[in-house]
């Protein structure tokens, strides 16, 4: 096979293969659904998945054919590439965050291509004698994402969030990659196409990764320092873009016993609002398959006992449902709980923005003035 040369003027948007081996369109594949979904920062040419091999990306995901090809190994992306693409992305995020020793030969591999790596994993790879020699050699760069700042740079929570007076809303959920930030993009996007300025703040890797201007890996920063390395990235967001709205995407679940990043996004952004993602058909937690779900209305009232703030709507993630059972669901959850629901996916963006504005009458004030 014939190794197609890089080109040596880096494009506006840097080209990436995504590796998902086995995961693609799963759980552990979160990073690598959310770059098919949407990137800001990278031109996403193939998903590197041999199970999934010869399917469009687009179509596993939501059924919508996208473009983005499924392939079986690097040498196949190199083959469809008109250039040694720029990065190279590790698009899984297994509970462990750690390469396996195979993983490892792929990364490798690819950096001896001339590829940079973009890695989401708790492992720093920069940290590694053997990938630092890599990078060296290949004059490659290693992205270590969630790598977070020195610990002398490290900032605690200082009360400065009160001096951010636009509405804040964390997008949280009933479990782990369940959605969240999915709905947290399309909504701060429906916002933003209605004229309302938003910024979304991400809060994990994958965000990260697909190039939200704000944001900070979490799970990544001692305990101490968590609510105010977001309370400060909140910060920063609210005075460097004067937004009408702020979303914070979530982390794991407030119920969840393993993943406890939303009660540090609750304290940190003191948020005073809260969309609910939950996935009515999910029976375990997904990585927990000995410990129930907990109910919408259950972790609801977990949020708004632990933090001052309301619950404004449900979303639904519809794995393994039906679309009338979607329906159904929707409509049954808005007379259980009173709130507005709806399916970010499946249903209109204009349901998303409508559940936000009649929350905030300062919001729905701006879609009024917009109107005329």
């Amino acid at each position: 096979m014939s190794i197609p040369k890089r080109s040596m003027s880096i494009p506006q948007h840097p080209t990436a293969v995504v590796y998902c081996e086995a995961n693609f369109g799963a759980m552990d594949g979160k990073t690598a659904n959310g770059l098919v979904r949407h990137s800001e920062k990278y031109k996403i040419l193939s998903v590197i998945d041999s199970t999934k091999a010869g399917l469009d990306a687009g179509a596993v995901l939501d059924e919508k054919a996208n473009g983005v090809p499924i392939l079986r190994s690097l040498a196949a992306a190199l083959e469809l590439a008109e250039d040694v693409p720029d990065y190279f992305i590790f698009g899984m995020a297994p509970s462990s965050g750690m390469l396996s020793p195979t993983e490892r030969g792929h990364v490798l591999e690819a950096m001896g291509l001339g590829m940079n790596i973009v890695n989401g994993l708790h492992e720093f790879l920069n940290d590694d004698p053997a990938f630092a020699e890599a990078s060296r050699v290949g004059n490659v760069e290693i992205i270590d994402i969630r790598r977070p700042r020195p610990k002398k740079d490290l900032r605690m929570f200082s009360g400065d969030i009160a001096k951010v007076t636009c509405p804040r809303i964390a997008v949280l959920g009933t479990d782990g990659a369940i959605g969240k930030r999915t709905t947290a993009t399309i909504l701060a996007r429906a916002l933003n196409e209605r004229g309302i300025k938003t910024v979304l703040v991400g809060t994990g890797q994958t965000g990260l990764i697909q190039g939200a201007r704000y944001g900070v890996a979490v799970d990544a920063i001692p305990c101490q320092f968590c609510s105010g390395e977001l309370e400060a990235t909140i910060v920063e967001a609210f005075e460097g873009e004067r937004p009408d709205v702020i979303i914070v995407e979530g982390q794991g679940a407030l119920s969840h016993p393993a993943y406890l990043t939303s009660a540090y996004i609750l304290r940190g952004s003191m948020a005073n609002g809260v969309v609910l993602q939950h996935a009515p058909a999910r029976e375990f937690l997904g990585d927990f398959p000995q410990t129930p779900m907990p109910t919408a209305a259950s972790e609801i009232n977990l949020i708004e006992t632990f933090s001052p703030t309301k619950v404004i709507g449900l979303t639904i993630n519809h794995e393994n449902m039906t679309d009338d059972e979607v329906g159904a669901a929707i409509t049954t959850y808005e007379a259980e709980l009173g709130i507005p629901a709806t399916d970010a996916l499946t249903r209109s963006p204009d349901r998303l923005v409508d559940m936000v504005v009649e929350a905030f009458p300062v919001l729905k004030e701006k879609l009024s003035a917009l109107a005329i």
